[in-house]
């Protein structure tokens, strides 16, 4: 259980240190345009969020994080960010809860579905029954669609990562068959 939680994790960290190297490639849909001011504060929200949590202070990364996301709610990468923390925090729900609102917000948002479909994995493996395979289902559709995405894309690192993650949810969920490294770029 160990390794599959520390695959996981290294994916997590390997992907979500890496920025979209095209914003063009991966635009979030808008409902209302975000203002230059709003934008930038939610930026420095998600920073200093940043350095709550390197400080370990998770109580006032977390309100920055969700005090970012109340600034500027369509911006799918403060979703992103939030929901890696809360990866890292073991809390799989918030998580998958983070990861869904960010798909709503960015459904070209590739990375949100790999993550979305990583929590559900971990998710799987503490569950038992129905819940579990209810899991591994939700895991199955969101990885599938993170693999949509990087073809479309045309992202061959993340593609291969999403790919990997769906062969082993669909092989039962065993974790243990993705790679443990991920060149980035």
């Amino acid at each position: 259980m160990k390794k599959y939680l520390s695959l996981i994790l290294l994916t997590a960290l390997v992907l979500g240190c890496e920025q979209p190297q095209d914003q063009a490639s991966n635009p979030a849909p808008v409902t209302a345009a975000p203002t230059v001011d709003s934008s930038s504060q939610a930026k420095a929200l998600m920073d200093q969020g940043m350095e709550f949590f390197a400080k370990e202070d998770v109580v006032n990364a977390l309100k920055s994080f969700d005090d970012a996301i109340k600034v500027d709610p369509n911006n799918a990468d403060n979703y992103l960010v939030l929901g890696q923390i809360y990866l890292r925090l073991r809390n799989y729900d918030k998580a998958v809860d983070t990861f869904n609102a960010g798909s709503r917000v960015g459904p070209d948002h590739g990375e949100i579905f790999y993550f979305l479909g990583a929590a559900n994995a971990v998710r799987f493996h503490l569950s038992q029954g129905q819940e579990a395979e209810a899991y591994k289902q939700e895991g199955i559709a969101a990885a599938q669609r993170a693999v949509e995405i990087f073809i479309k894309q045309k992202d061959e690192v993340r593609l291969k990562t999403s790919l990997a993650l769906l062969k082993s949810l669909q092989e039962n969920g065993d974790i243990g068959k993705t790679p443990p490294e991920v060149p980035t770029n």
